[in-house]
């Protein structure tokens, strides 16, 4: 019963996509958001205020069971014999750093993340290190080639696509509530979860995303949320006056 077309105002009437279901929010509107998973971002665009702030949660009961997941699942593999299949490919840009960051190596540049059912797999820069549970993203023939011991089309492999997850930066007084955040491959310094001052994040998991976990500016509060596995920093805050409780 879910379709864009509805008002959005009652369990029997709800918006398909969160795109549609944003675009309403105003300064003390809540949007919940039912158990699913979205593979798409939840992009808050406009200001709530200190009395009323904007707030995107799960669906009372469905904490935890809401995932903003920046992956798709990739069909179509083949076989290349030796254990490894391989599927038409073409990566996300590698990352720029700023002027006089040191630039680590190829690894950290790269952003593709390949994960099966749910298990991420171990990245190498050359075909001669594929073994079993590894990847190689083969630039010069546009290929995603992964070391798999079954067979990759009767399981649910995931490969990273987008760079937002949720993305309320330089935007003010938000609160989010039990989401959780996956397989973002967001720009350098840019959060899975980019929040403005004024943020709140309560019992959300950030996990498995290249680069930031949450980046959140001053006068934020990020209380009872993990987030981990992220591979450059997993919360950042900068500015003053926040508050890190009961977190990960």
């Amino acid at each position: 019963n879910a379709y864009d077309s509805n008002d959005g105002l009652s369990p029997d009437e709800p918006f398909e996509t969160l795109g549609r279901a944003v675009q309403p929010l105003l300064p003390g509107d809540t949007l919940s958001i039912k158990a699913g998973i979205y593979r798409e971002p939840l992009v808050l665009s406009k200001d709530g205020t200190l009395e009323n702030p904007i707030v995107a949660q799960a669906y009372p009961g469905d904490e935890g069971k809401v995932v903003i997941r920046g992956s798709d699942v990739v069909k179509g593999w083949t076989f290349d014999g030796d254990g490894v299949w391989c599927v038409y490919w073409q990566s996300l840009p590698l990352l720029d750093y700023p002027a006089g960051y040191p630039d680590v190596d190829e690894y950290a540049r790269r952003r593709e993340m390949v994960f099966v059912d749910g298990t991420p797999l171990q990245q190498v820069l050359s075909e001669a290190e594929l073994s079993s549970g590894r990847f190689w993203m083969d630039d010069g023939a546009q290929r995603m080639r992964l070391h798999y011991s079954g067979d990759p089309n009767v399981s649910q492999v995931e490969i990273t696509v987008r760079t937002q997850g949720v993305m309320a930066r330089g935007r003010s007084y938000h609160v989010f509530r039990g989401l959780r955040v996956e397989h973002i491959s967001p720009d350098i310094w840019i959060g899975a979860m980019a929040l403005g001052p004024h943020a709140k994040v309560e019992d959300c998991r950030v996990e498995h995303n290249n680069g930031v976990g949450i980046g959140a500016q001053s006068d934020s509060a990020i209380i009872r949320t993990t987030s981990n596995h992220n591979g450059r920093i997993g919360i950042g805050l900068s500015g003053n006056n926040s508050l890190f409780d009961s977190s990960e």
